[in-house]
């Protein structure tokens, strides 16, 4: 059961660090730099600033690649395990926790279960899944 949890904490780890770094882009967006100045020596001090802002955007934009190959790597795992579920609170707190990646508070108050029952179906679903793939290698 313990591979099975962390094929899908791996997989929710990935998907957050993509959501985080895509944030991250936003803050690389020239603003002002980026208008028209006629003044040449202003914009000449500007020019370092725009080369930062592209450089740290391609960076950024490195690390989300990456991280989808992570997050890819692991999805037809996850994706094939979460197809065993059956109980639809079990499907719908693995879903909201790993693939929306809402917080447990946040997924109780989605299905109106206390935070601790969300917790317990979570550990029934793994219990289920790891029953019934234990037959598979693959994991």
């Amino acid at each position: 059961m313990d591979i099975v949890i962390s094929k899908f904490d791996a997989y929710r780890s990935a998907q957050m660090a993509i959501r985080r770094a895509s944030d991250n882009l936003e803050s690389c967006v020239p603003r002002y730099t980026a208008q028209y100045k006629s003044d040449l020596i202003r914009v000449a001090r500007e020019v370092p600033e725009l080369q930062r802002l592209i450089e740290r955007e391609e960076s950024i934009r490195e690390e989300i690649v990456r991280r989808c190959h992570d997050a890819g790597d692991l999805m037809d795992d996850v994706y094939t395990m979460w197809g065993f579920l059956t109980d639809k609170y079990q499907r719908s707190v693995v879903r909201l926790y790993y693939f929306d990646c809402l917080s447990m508070f946040q997924v109780s108050q989605e299905i109106t279960y206390h935070v601790r029952w969300c917790w317990q179906i979570r550990q029934d679903a793994f219990r289920t899944i790891a029953e019934k793939t234990a037959h598979l290698c693959t994991l």
